[in-house]
């Protein structure tokens, strides 16, 4: 029995078994790494497809996006009619209506000529959708003055709810801008370490941004315009 486990432990032995270990070892270990590495690559190439596909996505739904703003930066003939022949630009439109619609992102002369259109529109129909409800709809106990009163509060409601509507516009745009600045600036950093010009990399950081924040994307494509 001695003389049995001596052969095991005879030098020549334990290095033939470690020589062995080492080679299979050796053997797995490239094997192993050409499996992760055809893995790796297999999965680079896939987020690599995915990432073009959803930039391909992004890019045509910024093109349609663009051409939806044309169309809607093109005054509605109607309003724009009403607008002229009652003089609104001189008696509603200031200044500061136009900084408030670029700040909400409404550029051009078809966002001033609805939005004067809905100030002169709205106070006549909650004017008189008060009325309905407060004469004819609900029965209450409520005093005649008080009710045209009230109808007559819904029209000066109406007159600024295009103001309020703006204004909220405004918050949600702000806040999109804010939240998506900070990887845009990142994102500008690298593109121009990397070499390209100020506009090149303005054109790329719009591109790349839009999925985060199209407002943003938008005022950086103004800027090289």
């Amino acid at each position: 029995m001695y003389d049995f486990l001596s052969q095991f432990l005879e030098p020549q032995f334990l290095i033939m078994v470690l020589s062995a270990v080492a080679a299979f070892a050796t053997v797995a270990s490239f094997t192993m790494a050409a499996l992760t590495g055809d893995r790796t690559k297999s999965r680079m190439k896939y987020v690599s497809s995915e990432r073009e596909k959803m930039r391909a996505e992004r890019l045509a739904q910024l093109a349609e996006e663009g051409r939806q703003a044309k169309l809607r930066n093109q005054p509605k003939g109607f309003m724009k009619q009403i607008v002229e022949q009652l003089n609104l630009s001189k008696l509603l439109e200031t200044e500061s209506t136009r900084e408030q619609l670029k700040m909400a992102g409404m550029r051009g002369q078809a966002p001033v000529v609805a939005f004067l259109f809905f100030r002169l529109v709205l106070p006549f129909v909650t004017f008189t959708a008060a009325v309905v409800y407060l004469f004819f709809l609900r029965e209450t106990q409520l005093p005649t003055v008080v009710r045209v009163g009230i109808s007559l509060g819904a029209a000066y409601f109406g007159f600024y709810l295009p103001n309020l509507f703006i204004a909220n516009l405004i918050q949600r745009r702000q806040k999109s801008i804010k939240n998506a600045f900070p990887d845009a600036l990142d994102l500008l950093l690298i593109c121009v370490q990397a070499g390209m010009s100020i506009e090149a990399a303005f054109n790329k950081v719009a591109n790349e941004i839009g999925a985060r924040s199209l407002e943003l994307a938008e005022e950086f494509s103004l800027t090289t315009a």
